[in-house]
């Protein structure tokens, strides 16, 4: 159905051509009754027939997911797929096939070098520049100013709609898509589709977990992580910029949320993001080598010292309370130790802990409220026994 189904017709191929593939398949593997056989795939919903004579996919899953099921019958399509541009166009079906065969390494080098082909002049401004980073986002609301990452060397500016694009998928619930869209080989560039190759490299990251290289795997995850970084900025200095440019907020943006805000919690969004795109318990390893490699380098960020921190918490690694403590108490900016706060709370209100872990939880709240200035040491009780009560009665 890819190679000779209507791609303006989400792929729907006729009845009986259809029925002659099935026929001509079955002749060379086993016997059975091609009709049968096709008809079986409509009755079970991975197929649907239309009055128009047309069978298509009942949904865009079962395309992908058979499409993925195809790189290992066919090393030419595979080839094909992963030769140039090309796997922009089947972004979900690579996801699906590293997350059926986790042991592909030439898949995680594959993306990590396209990666790099997106990515590696705004990554060197990120590392040149790394104190920047906090610099920037620890703006007040009355100073917000832009990374402005080298004009030159960003010739692949993000369009609007990518703008209004940006973490949707994340940020809402999608219901599952039933139309295929049509694969355009035309119009496919690594460099100006930066936010479709760090989601492919950040899954399939996440599904290389039985990538015997362990080495490939810590370099992967620290080019991924200051990948991420290079858009966040590149997204966060959009939004200003059309913002300072137009005198109002993109289209789509969110009606009820002020723009000042959202921009001050857009490394919380982007953490929980890239958290949900890579985050594994699989990487557990990968990740503490990370935390533990941060510690004593110079040249990074806090906020990527942060990002690693809370995603091991996120899935819940060994010592994870106490990672979080060391982090919120070696870090000097005041953005970090709120949107630590807010990731904190939301492990205190919304995960099933034991007394201990909540005292814990609650004593650290209290210091970095005394600590940024927001609770002076006499109201300490007060504030952790009012947290004690909203827990109580539900409300966060």
């Amino acid at each position: 159905m890819n190679d000779h189904g209507d791609a303006d017709y989400s792929y729907s191929v006729d009845y009986v051509d259809l029925l002659g593939y099935f026929r001509d398949y079955l002749k060379t593997r086993f016997h059975g009754q091609p009709q049968k056989v096709l008809d079986d795939f409509i009755k079970r919903g991975i197929l649907t027939y239309h009055d128009d004579n047309l069978i298509r996919f009942k949904s865009a899953f079962f395309f992908h997911y058979f499409i993925a099921l195809h790189f290992d019958y066919d090393p030419n399509f595979k080839k094909q797929v992963f030769t140039e541009d090309n796997y922009l166009n089947f972004i979900e079906e690579i996801t699906y096939y590293t997350g059926l065969k986790r042991d592909d390494a030439s898949v995680l080098n594959f993306t990590q070098q396209k990666l790099n082909d997106a990515f590696a002049d705004f990554n060197t401004d990120i590392r040149n520049n790394y104190e920047k980073v906090d610099r920037v986002l620890e703006s007040k609301r009355d100073d917000t100013v832009t990374f402005q990452i080298d004009e030159i060397k960003a010739e692949n500016k993000l369009s609007e709609k990518q703008i209004d694009d940006m973490y949707d998928e994340s940020l809402s619930a999608i219901p599952v898509s039933k139309k295929i869209e049509k694969k355009d080989f035309s119009n496919q560039n690594t460099r100006r589709q930066i936010d479709k190759v760090l989601k492919l490299a950040c899954n399939v990251l996440k599904n290389s977990e039985d990538v015997d290289d362990f080495e490939a795997k810590k370099i992967a995850y620290q080019n991924t992580l200051i990948s991420s970084i290079s858009f966040l900025m590149q997204y966060r200095d959009a939004l200003i910029t059309h913002y300072i440019k137009f005198k109002k907020q993109p289209d789509h943006f969110p009606k009820n949320i002020d723009f000042h805000i959202f921009i001050k919690i857009i490394p919380l969004i982007h953490q929980v993001v890239i958290y949900n795109w890579l985050g594994t318990q699989k990487l557990r390893p990968v990740i503490t080598d990370k935390i533990e490699k941060d510690k004593t380098t110079i040249n990074i960020s806090d906020f990527e010292r942060f990002l690693s921190v809370f995603i091991y918490s996120d899935i819940k690694g060994s010592d994870y309370p106490q990672k979080i403590e060391q982090f919120v108490k070696s870090t000097k900016y005041n953005y970090l130790k709120d949107l630590s706060y807010l990731k904190i709370m939301s492990y205190y209100h919304l995960r099933k802990n034991d007394k201990e872990l909540d005292k814990f939880y609650l004593k650290l709240l209290a210091d970095i409220k005394q600590g940024i200035g927001q609770l002076d040491k006499h109201s300490k009780s007060r504030f952790i026994k009012n947290l004690e009560n909203d827990k109580k009665k539900g409300s966060l």
